[in-house]
């Protein structure tokens, strides 16, 4: 403690320090010179139509995650405070909780104070207030004759008593002192006294008749309040009540007498709970007046809703819920496989709250379902016609394939035959593979990989889902798409399209058009539907291989390809009718009926999606280029006319925050960006860590994109606060490196550690039209054959990929390509011949997720060693067998070691990144607040997938997480402090590493 007061103390010296100018002048592009002391205000303007079908498109997305997020009442609004003359002020700024405590009980006194001046019998003829208020102790006269020191004396003041809470917790604290005293509930006089009638005659004290208004008029804000979360718990309760019958008690948990444990849940026979929902729920107590403790809370935003919430829980002594909670989050589970998938979320969800979650239960969970989705799939597809000639009987008999030839195998019973004994494995990144090989008579693995070796028929019509999941399996199993599965799926691709076509009422829906002579080929009849031969159009394309072999589709894609087969059937040029129908206006009947494929096919129209191969499901995807922009900074506007905006990200997009790509058409430019990045970052409670570390990058005078802060609106609504970020691409190339449309930058994704065997096909050129791999493929032999730094120092910017790795340590970093092989690029510099590496994706850096992370990578066991004290390990802890690391670090670490001491003495130390923090947080500060605060829909601004996973903080995280505290996520993982993190990684590597460091941050142990 001694050591962390005179660190503190120390650092409020250096907080007063004068700074400069954090990085070099001309070190990044001008925009974020402009927006280093501004945030700037981004705004996106979308066509009416197409806002609309981006809001109705990300609100449904949620990535097959259904998370149900409660409401959040830590936030707040100032303006929401009712003011009254002498009872309360306007919400302040407190210091200490000192002068909280010290507030609380000057206002508690007051209002004794001004008890004590009223006429009770004048003011409230009839009223008994001997029986129903008798601590008032009202005498003949009709005057309160309560001892105000005494009554004082009851309530807990002490400040120790309140040392777990924060200075925002006003509130809460207000209602743990209120309660204190059980001898005289001040919250219920008062309440009681809003409800009595006041004789109208009688000169009331100026104070008491204030008070009096103050209590009439909260207490029916009080009562809507509390109703309205009344009508929530019992929806709460309800919710609660249906995933608990949703769970086989007996099957889940079957080393238990549930019958003994639970009695209250009546399991019938088959091990499920048998409950009358009305007569539970009338059993809980939904009154007002039993609720005083809360009477003083005046705003939602504020109520103390978990001591309401467990109260209200334990108010049915039949039912009591907050105790069955609890004993079933301490079961351990016997059979992961007999857990309804809403039961198990339910389960975790109690299990992390009640702190006895054992996350191996849930891993097994998610590879369960995953199995059972799996076999799903097997399942989808006609072997016999998709693989026809092979006698399935002999090659995949698991599969029980029948003459009709589709699968027909038990899936409950093989799904018995794995072994899901969470003793058994050590959870590493080879779990899913070992469980795959644990039956012996349906093994996974073997299977998948039979079935990747049987050649599919060229004329198959093949059900898109069971397409999608062989090629699922391609990529698992890294076996490569050939030229002809290219050929194949577009063939697919093509008759889909060509049937939605057919499906559409053209008269109806374009109504103002001459379709004998617009899309004639559609050959439209008087119903308004196109009569197609589809058969006989199909026919008219070309799909002979042999007319394609200039193009390249070895890593299973070709754009140009694709449309070259999309456009070769002269009658009927599918490009050529997308484009025309594109340009057709709607009717504005808005009761006309489309056909869900028709409307399907616009919707992919409509936001641009017609040429991308993947096919991605529409519902996940937005893409525009009919947007426009404007940017203001210090007084200057900048308008762009026509931009192309998407939304950005892969597992971002199932955030309830979503992220967006910008990139300007023409020749235009945003203060040197032609393309540009807004991050959410919603994972992370500070929105400082992308930041941090692009100024790490940037104060070192490495290639490397950079940061900002922006405030972001579409169509004039608040989107909220966003890192606005450039992108590396070939604009990006091109400014930093001044060369055009380069052939050689190249975007590696999971799980690609620069070797041969991981990296040929899983990274992507971002010339789409390169497809000789020659150079990549000579560099990455290169990196495989070296068996010293000599070997490679021609080829390979060693210095700036230790320097990166340095980085990566120093900030915990798991997500790159060391550890997750992945949120890299590579690309060689025309000047001197060399590869460099180029990193991004940043938010989960300084210490997030870094358990779990580590877990998976490293096994329990070393996790174990290691757990309580992620800032302060090693490089060899940190870091995972890599032949790079073996012959550029671990072989001679000097090198290594050097540029370590470089990055600490430059950047990486409290005295720098400390002032850097405050600097940030000072000017995001108001951003943050309105960005956690709702909107009169009760909403967060931004928040469009509504479905999506919220990870909200609160400004009380937002403080601590920038500061020293350590914030747990909803999963219940550790989001280390900024400046803790910082404080002791850097202390550890001062130690360790033999560099001598600032004294005043480097107290070692002694």
């Amino acid at each position: 403690m001694l050591k962390l007061l005179i660190l503190l103390i120390c650092l409020n010296v250096y907080s007063a320090s004068n700074l400069n100018s954090f990085i070099q002048k001309g070190q990044r592009a001008e925009l974020f010179e402009l927006t280093d002391n501004e945030v700037g205000t981004l705004r996106i303007t979308l066509p009416e139509k197409e806002f609309d079908t981006f809001k109705s498109i990300m609100k449904s997305y949620d990535d097959e995650n259904e998370n149900e997020d409660e409401d959040d009442y830590d936030d707040y609004d100032e303006n929401d405070f009712e003011n009254y003359e002498l009872i309360e002020n306007e919400k302040i700024t407190f210091n200490s909780l000192e002068e909280i405590i010290s507030s609380i009980k000057q206002d508690i006194t007051e209002k004794l104070q001004i008890l004590k001046k009223g006429n009770y019998n004048e003011i409230y003829p009839g009223y008994n207030f001997q029986e129903n208020l008798s601590e008032l102790k009202i005498n003949k006269n009709g005057y309160p004759q309560f001892n105000l020191e005494e009554i004082l004396k009851n309530y807990d003041f002490n400040v120790n008593h309140y040392e777990n809470f924060f200075l925002d917790d006003y509130d809460k604290i207000q209602i743990h002192i209120y309660k204190s005293n059980s001898k005289f509930s001040l919250n219920k006089i008062l309440m009681k006294l809003s409800t009595l009638n006041v004789n109208e005659n009688t000169n009331l004290n100026e104070d008491f008749e204030n008070l009096i208004h103050f209590v009439k008029e909260h207490t029916n804000n009080y009562n809507d309040l509390i109703n309205e979360i009344f009508e929530k718990e019992k929806e709460n309760i309800l919710t609660t009540i249906n995933r608990i019958e949703k769970g086989n008690f007996k099957e889940v948990f079957s080393a238990y007498n549930i019958q003994k444990i639970l009695p209250e849940l009546n399991i019938n026979e088959n091990g499920f709970p048998q409950l009358n929902t009305t007569e539970i729920l009338s059993g809980y107590i939904f009154n007002t007046e039993d609720y005083t403790d809360y009477y003083i809370i005046k705003d939602s935003n504020f109520f103390e809703r978990d001591l309401l919430h467990s109260q209200l829980l334990q108010s049915n002594p039949e039912f009591n819920l907050e105790s069955i909670l609890q004993r079933i989050s301490k079961l351990k589970i016997s059979n992961v496989t007999k857990i309804n998938p809403e039961f198990g979320d339910f389960l975790f969800e109690f299990q992390q709250y009640y702190n006895t979650f054992d996350y191996r239960y849930q891993y097994l969970l998610y590879i369960v379902q995953k199995m059972k989705e799996t076999m799903q799939q097997l399942k989808i597809g006609n072997y016999k016609e998709i693989y026809p000639g092979y006698h399935f009987n002999s090659i995949l008999p698991e599969l029980n394939i029948g003459e009709d030839g589709y699968a027909h195998f038990n899936e409950d019973n093989i799904l018995q035959g794995f072994d899901f004994d969470v003793n058994h494995y050590n959870f590493n990144n080879e779990i899913e593979s070992q469980i795959y090989n644990s039956n012996p008579n349906f093994n996974f693995n073997r299977i998948f990989l039979k079935i990747l070796e049987l050649e599919i028929s060229d004329d198959a019509e093949i059900d898109q889902n069971f397409e999608n999941f062989i090629e699922i399996l391609k990529r698992d199993y890294n076996v490569p798409s050939t030229f002809k599965d290219f050929v194949r799926h577009v063939k697919q691709e093509v008759r889909r399209r060509v049937t939605q076509i057919s499906k559409g009422n053209f008269k109806e829906i374009f109504p103002s058009y001459n379709f004998n002579e617009k899309l004639s080929e559609l050959k439209i009849g008087e119903d308004g539907y196109p009569h197609l031969n589809i058969n006989e159009i199909f026919k008219g394309f070309d799909f002979d291989v042999n007319h394609y072999l200039e193009y390249d589709a070895s890593n299973g894609y070709n754009y140009e390809l694709y449309n070259q087969l999309f456009t070769s059937n002269p009658n009927f040029n599918l490009k050529k009718i997308y484009e025309e129908i594109a340009e057709l206006n709607i009717s504005n009947d808005n009761n006309i009926k489309m056909d869900p494929e028709f409307e399907k096919l616009m919707n992919e129209i409509v936001i641009g999606k017609i040429n991308n191969s993947d096919d991605d499901d529409i519902y996940k995807n937005f893409k525009t280029k009919n947007a426009s922009m404007t940017f203001e900074i210090n007084g200057t506007q900048s308008n762009f006319n026509q931009i192309t905006f998407s939304v950005g990200g892969r597992s971002s997009r199932s955030y309830s925050k979503l992220g967006y790509n910008i990139k300007i058409n023409g020749k235009n430019k945003l203060y040197g960006l032609k393309q540009i990045r807004l991050r959410s970052d919603f994972t992370e409670p500070t929105y400082l860590r992308t930041k941090l570390i692009t100024d790490i990058h940037n104060r070192l005078g490495l290639p490397s994109i950079s940061s900002n802060f922006v405030n972001l609106y579409i169509n004039n609504e608040n989107m909220g606060l966003y890192i606005l970020m450039d992108v590396y691409k070939k604009s990006w190339i091109e400014s930093v490196y001044n060369e055009k449309d380069t052939k050689l930058l190249y975007k590696c994704e999971m799980p690609s550690k620069l070797s041969i065997a991981d990296s040929v096909n899983n990274c992507y050129n971002e010339n789409e039209y390169i497809r000789d791999k020659t150079e990549w493929k000579q560099f990455l032999t290169t990196l495989d054959n070296a068996k010293s730094a000599s070997d490679i120092e021609g080829i390979f910017e060693i210095d700036h990929f230790l320097t990166e790795i340095a980085i990566d340590y120093l900030t915990g970093s798991w997500d790159h390509m060391i550890h997750n092989g992945h949120n890299y690029y590579m690309y060689k510099q025309p000047e001197n011949g060399k590869w460099i590496y180029l990193s991004f994706d940043f938010d989960f850096d300084f210490g997030i997720y870094s358990e779990y992370t580590f877990n998976v990578i490293y096994g329990e066991d070393h996790l174990n060693k290691i757990i309580n004290n992620l800032e302060n390990i090693s490089f060899s802890e940190w870091s995972i067998p890599h032949h790079l690391l073996d012959i550029l670090i671990f072989k001679d670490s000097r090198r290594f070691e050097k540029i370590l001491k470089e990055i600490i003495e430059k950047v990486f130390n409290p005295t720098i990144l400390y002032q850097r923090i405050d600097d940030l947080k000072e000017l995001i500060k108001p951003y943050v607040i309105i960005d956690k605060t709702v909107n009169e829909e009760g909403k967060y601004p931004g928040r469009i997938n509504e479905n999506g996973i919220d990870h909200h903080f609160s400004m009380e995280q937002w403080e601590g997480n920038t500061e020293y505290e350590i914030v747990e996520s909803n999963d219940g993982f550790k989001y280390y402090g900024l400046k803790y993190w910082i404080l002791n990684r850097y202390q550890y590597v001062c130690d360790n590493y033999n560099i001598e460091c600032d004294s005043v941050f480097y107290l070692n142990n002694e």
